[in-house]
């Protein structure tokens, strides 16, 4: 499975989801910039930021959270086998 992260700069949301995974030792497999692949985000649906996705090996959606949901955001991890 791999985690990918969407973002922007500036983006005081996407500021805290990084301190966040940094606090848990987390680090994503991939990361974006918002727009920089349209082509995921089409694919993924994703129209803000932040989002963390989880897909598995061969790219298909697993499970996602937009946003800083902190209990989603560890429901992802916990998925991903990262906490």
């Amino acid at each position: 499975m791999k985690l990918v992260k969407f973002y922007k700069v500036p983006c005081t949301p996407c500021t805290m989801l990084e301190r966040l995974l940094d606090m848990q030792g987390v680090t994503v497999d991939e990361s974006y910039a918002k727009d920089e692949r349209l082509d995921l985000e089409d694919k993924y649906g994703i129209m803000s930021v932040p989002v963390l996705v989880l897909t598995d090996d061969e790219g298909e959606l697993i499970d996602f959270v937009a946003g800083l949901d902190p209990s989603r955001i560890n429901e992802i991890l916990e998925k991903a086998g990262r906490i």
